[in-house]
């Protein structure tokens, strides 16, 4: 992810780009147009403390404006947002205030309910006290990420088997709804919201959860309702700027009408960014800097066919020869 957006900033006429990396993956960066910064003492604790949060402060005050790629696990991405505010730096996204709105997997039901959202319903998860809702039940992290830490309770049986797992201070459950996992990646500018094209969100069935990327465009039926229901999940976050996705589960019973609901609000850059400049004939950051500069959002020009993307940063279409014999390379 970070290597695709930097090569795609580098590539805006009239912008350059810098990053920091840690010493392990400076040996593999291998984009000359975009220096590398390397921080010393990267996983220290605490977060402020670290190398990386020091060299994070030092550029920030030098630059036009930090894009910030970090998960809401344990707040990191609401921390180092302040980081960069308290160096006199520009976040190119969402504020901090805006990041805990929207992060709070506890709270965010509320704000979309109030605005009639669909969404799933979640409440503090406490051992030994069976949900509201029943079972069976997610359990997650209140402030997580992606698939980090989901955990599937078929029973409370399930519940004493995973005491052990279930220890952290701030969890919360919902319901478990079958249906199809899918995600939009959107750019949010003063001026209004681009919703770029939905896709698939390949998760494990086992009950684990983990996330193996995703396929994208959806359908068109199912990629329409995704857009207007990601459109409107956008829309009770008015803090949002830059980038932001928004996870869902959609209806596949055939019901009429459907029952799809949001499952979560990113407000960050996430991972099917690397599917999406795959599919996109248009180059993504400048757009994104356009739409954050106040221009009317415009849609990108797609390019036919399906692409498959990895958390790594692998693509691959899946239609035809001519799709196949165009694949990009994971930058």
């Amino acid at each position: 992810m970070l290597r695709a957006v930097c090569t795609d900033i580098a590539k805006v006429p009239g912008l350059s780009a810098a990053t920091i990396l840690e010493p392990r993956a400076r040996a593999a960066w291998d984009l000359s147009e975009v220096p590398a910064h390397v921080a010393d003492d990267p996983g220290a604790e605490p977060l402020e403390d670290s190398g990386a949060a020091q060299l994070l402060a030092a550029l920030s005050a030098d630059v036009d404006g930090v894009l910030l790629i970090a998960p809401e696990l344990d707040g990191a991405l609401a921390s180092v947002s302040r980081m960069v505010l308290e160096a006199g730096g520009r976040i190119l996204g969402t504020d901090p205030a805006g990041v805990e709105e929207a992060a709070d997997k506890l709270r965010l039901p509320e704000r979309l309910g109030s605005r009639s959202v669909p969404c799933l319903a979640a409440e503090p998860f406490q051992q030994g006290v069976t949900p509201s809702f029943g079972y069976p039940c997610v359990v997650k992290p209140r402030f997580g990420a992606g698939s980090s830490g989901l955990i599937l309770l078929r029973s409370a049986a399930d519940t004493a088997a995973q005491a052990p797992t279930l220890e952290r201070a701030e969890l919360i459950a919902t319901p478990y709804h079958a249906g199809l996992p899918a995600s939009a990646l959107a750019m949010v500018g003063p001026r209004g919201t681009l919703v770029l094209r939905a896709g698939e969100q390949l998760i494990a069935g086992d009950g684990n959860f983990a996330y193996a990327g995703g396929v994208l465009p959806l359908p068109p039926p199912l990629e329409r309702r995704a857009r207007r229901l990601a459109l409107r999940a956008l829309g009770s976050c008015p803090r949002l700027l830059g980038f932001a996705g928004v996870d869902l589960m959609l209806d596949v019973s055939g019901a009429d009408p459907p029952r799809d609901l949001v499952v979560e609000v990113n407000p960050r850059l996430t991972t099917s960014y690397v599917g999406l400049r795959a599919l996109s004939l248009s180059n993504l950051a400048e757009h994104w800097i356009r739409i954050l500069h106040g221009e009317h959002p415009a849609d990108p020009v797609w390019r036919a066919g399906r692409v498959r993307f990895t958390p790594d940063g692998g693509t691959s279409f899946e239609d035809s020869e001519e799709r196949r014999e165009r694949r990009e390379p994971a930058t």
